[in-house]
């Protein structure tokens, strides 16, 4: 795995940048999505006083969501 294979840069208000570089394989990017989920289910149980697994489903409805709108805007574009 390279050092920066994946970068997020928050900017302004609520946008950010994220970055793959393009060595990344269908492996790593599991390992990777896999943990970033984890992590923001722990922040998200922590910020909203719930119980981890009721985070974990918050974060999964926010990820179909929001990958849902995303791919229909591109679409749009």
């Amino acid at each position: 795995m390279e050092k920066n294979a994946i970068t997020i840069s928050k900017l302004l208000g609520n946008d950010f940048k994220i970055n793959i570089s393009r060595s990344v394989t269908v492996n790593e990017l599991d390992l990777y999505t896999s943990r970033l989920a984890y992590y923001l289910a722990e922040r998200w149980s922590e910020l909203n006083d719930l119980e981890f697994e009721h985070a974990k489903e918050a974060v999964l409805a926010s990820f179909d969501s929001k990958i849902t709108d995303w791919h229909d805007v591109k679409k749009e574009k």
